[in-house]
């Protein structure tokens, strides 16, 4: 059984076990290079959470944390963050990733993020279809060597309904 929460500080162990479940193609498109060990400076990096900020949410079965989807904001108050996301092989193509994008994409919009850039090899041709399966409007361009894309969060994508977090217990709005 899989369930999705938000990451914390505390999932330093079941972060880093993740690796063990990407194959080298998985880790080379996630992380632009294989990477099989987080190092301890990187996991401190990933573990730097501040909601509003940086944030990543993560599914989880019996085995261990089995996908991550994180944004990072350029700056405290800018509406862009960079996005990234990463799924287990064994999980891929089952639709978590969509489902973890799309808890993102409304914990970003709570924030007052309403763009995520992603960065993506030019020969991850599914991770490029899964991108541009998110979003309708998305912008794209080459930068050295990488395809960059920007992906809007357009207000009809998020009902005035939505959980919105003020410093505390989620409230609703509408």
């Amino acid at each position: 059984m899989q369930r999705t929460r938000m990451l914390t500080p505390d999932d330093g162990a079941a972060l880093a076990a993740l690796l063990t479940r990407v194959s080298p193609d998985t880790s080379y498109a996630r992380f632009h290079g294989v990477v099989r060990v987080l190092t301890t400076a990187t996991l401190s990096r990933l573990l730097d959470l501040e909601q509003g900020r940086h944030e990543a949410v993560i599914a989880e079965t019996d085995e261990g944390i089995v996908a991550v989807a994180r944004y990072v904001r350029d700056t405290p108050t800018s509406a862009e963050a960079e996005v990234a996301i990463v799924v287990a092989d064994a999980w891929q193509r089952a639709g978590i990733g969509r489902k973890l994008m799309q808890e993102l994409m409304t914990a970003a919009w709570q924030a007052g993020i309403r763009h995520f850039r992603a960065t993506m090899m030019p020969e991850s041709a599914p991770v490029r279809q899964f991108v541009s399966s998110l979003a309708p409007t998305t912008r794209g361009c080459i930068v050295d060597g990488k395809v960059v894309v920007t992906i809007d969060l357009p207000d009809s994508y998020f009902p005035a309904t939505t959980p919105v977090r003020v410093g505390g217990p989620e409230k609703r709005e509408g």
